[in-house]
Formats: C-alpha cells, structure tokens, sequence
C-alpha cells in the first residue's frame, strides 16, 4: 500500500493549520521582544489564561 498520499494530505493539513500563526514561528522570541513587538503567547490568545 502506498501511503504517500496520506502523507501529502496531513502535509497540506499541517500547512493549512499554521498558516494563521506563521508570524509567531517564523520570527524568534528574542527578535520581537528586541523590537518591542507584541509577544503573544497561545494560552492567552485561547483564553486559556485566567486572573485569580
């Protein structure tokens, strides 16, 4: 069985996912915190992170 098929798919699955967020993985934390860029951080974008 020839499973490159399913390879391609989750490849351009993948890609799809992470297109939205390419600016946050192309560009270092280092980088953005030298150039007082915004750091997002995922939990907070999500919601995931709460004040007590």
């Amino acid at each position: 069985m020839n499973r490159t098929p399913f390879a391609v798919l989750a490849l351009v699955r993948f890609t799809v996912l992470l297109r939205p967020h390419s600016e946050q993985l192309v560009i270092r934390y280092s980088e953005r915190a030298e150039c007082d860029m915004p750091v997002i951080m995922p939990a907070d974008s999500a919601g995931l992170v709460s004040d007590w």
